[in-house]
Parts: structure tokens; C-alpha cells; sequence
């Protein structure tokens, strides 16, 4: 499939097509069909110059795509998987206290990012380490998990907090001693 072109040509071209296309889409500016033959114009005048190798060392998207997508994806799945115990636990995803995993996601996908496009400028290379990589997912899930099992018992009745905030509240009422 490498052979073929699937990894420098075709893969890169649907990614590049999809996104202009779903950005588009959600503008609205255009009707359906326009959008699809703006993205494609746009993504063949990206991975085209690619193919033909005329793009500058270090300034090629479609290689520097290749570096963020597997970082990215993982962080991705890290963060649905949070989001999924997060939603199992009964834990309100747009509550106030909340916006704290979203800040943390997007910090998270712009050291990837940075650490992809400026190799050298960010001091971030140990994290190119694959075992520290799964180290790190495997301690942010378990500490979740924890985290969350532990916070739920303090609840009568079977309420859970609404939010950090609340569960804070709660879990600091709960462990002051009473007199």
C-alpha cells in the first residue's frame, strides 16, 4: 500500500479534503456541491507539491500531518475515553466546573502539535518515547478512574456532583471532622 501511494498520496488527501470539507460545510457560505470541488481543489494543491517533492525541507503538511496524527490520535482516544467515565460516573460534561478538561485537551493536542511542527524548538523529545507515551495514558486513566470511584461515595441518596467544583465542595465537607 506504501508502494502504492496510499500513505504520501491518497490518506493525506482524504484528511486534508475532509476537514476542508466539514469547515466548509459548517460555515455555510456555499451549497454542498461547491464545497466538496473547493476542498478538493485545496487538498490536491496540498498533497500535490508533496508528491512531486517541491515543498521546502520542513515546511511539507502532508509530513508534518504524518507527524501529528498519531500523537493526536491517541490523545483523541484518551480524552473520549475520559469523556466516557466521566459520562459513566454521572459527572456533568458542561457543568461549571468542567471546563478544566477541555483546557487541559487542548494544551494537551498544542504540545503535540508544536512538539510535531518545532521538534527542536520545544524541549519536549523525551515524549517521543512510546513507552513513556503508554506510561502516561495508563497513569492519567488509572488516576481517573480512581479519582472517580472514590468521589462517588460520599453522596447520599445517589446524587453525584454537578461539577469539579461541587465534587470539591463535597468531598472537602465530607472530609472535615465534625464536633
Amino acid at each position: 500500500m506504501a508502494s502504492a501511494g496510499v500513505l504520501d498520496l491518497f490518506l493525506p488527501l482524504l484528511v486534508f479534503f475532509t476537514v476542508l470539507f466539514a469547515l466548509l460545510q459548517a460555515s455555510g457560505m456555499f451549497e454542498r456541491k461547491l464545497n466538496a470541488v473547493i476542498s478538493l481543489a485545496i487538498s490536491l494543491l496540498i498533497v500535490l507539491p508533496h508528491t512531486a517533492g517541491s515543498y521546502p525541507v520542513g515546511s511539507d503538511p502532508v509530513l508534518i500531518l504524518n507527524k501529528i496524527l498519531p500523537g493526536a490520535g491517541v490523545l483523541t482516544i484518551v480524552i473520549l475515553l475520559a469523556l466516557m467515565l466521566l459520562g459513566f460516573t454521572g459527572f456533568q460534561i458542561f457543568s461549571p466546573g468542567s471546563g478544566a478538561v477541555g483546557i487541559i485537551g487542548i494544551v494537551a493536542l498544542a504540545l503535540v502539535v508544536l512538539n510535531a511542527v518545532l521538534p527542536n524548538k520545544i524541549g519536549l523529545k523525551f515524549l517521543n518515547d512510546p513507552a513513556l507515551q503508554s506510561a502516561i495514558i495508563v497513569i492519567l486513566v488509572f488516576g481517573l478512574v480512581v479519582w472517580f470511584v472514590m468521589g462517588s461515595d460520599g453522596h447520599e441518596g445517589g446524587d453525584r456532583p454537578n461539577g469539579f467544583s461541587e465534587w470539591l465542595r463535597d468531598f472537602a465537607s465530607t472530609a472535615r471532622p465534625r464536633t
